[in-house]
């Protein structure tokens, strides 16, 4: 369910938007629990040892607990349907995706690559 400006919390210098206080107290009670894995960048590119924008309305799932973003809901739907093998990969490349994003050396995917006027509010 998209969230409202209503139930919104400050955290990282971004604004996140909830469906009602209750799901914003939780939130806000338990930050690190969560918080977009790989930084909210795109879990299936980080599985495939690159980096990608995401969509945050439509790419979204929570496994295990923890919430992976992806760059729409296709890749998302890709990487829940293989979310085990992902899942590893995308942990094992994420401090070399990281790194490669800071200094060039990893290929970044990008909404305004792709014409859109969107860009991802994560910081590298």
């Amino acid at each position: 369910m998209k969230g409202s400006p209503l139930f919104a919390i400050e955290h990282k210098q971004k604004s996140w938007l909830f469906s009602n206080a209750q799901n914003a107290e939780l939130f806000e009670q338990s930050l690190v629990l969560y918080e977009p894995q790989f930084n909210g960048w795109c879990s299936y590119a980080v599985s495939e040892g690159y980096g990608a924008e995401v969509d945050f309305v439509n790419g979204w799932a929570v496994i295990e607990d923890k919430l992976y973003l992806n760059w729409d809901q296709e890749t998302q739907n890709l990487f829940v349907s293989e979310n085990n093998r992902r899942r590893v990969s995308a942990d094992r490349n994420w401090k070399k995706v990281h790194a490669g994003m800071l200094d060039g050396s990893v290929e970044l995917y990008t909404y305004s690559d792709e014409g859109a006027s969107i860009s991802h509010p994560q910081r590298l």
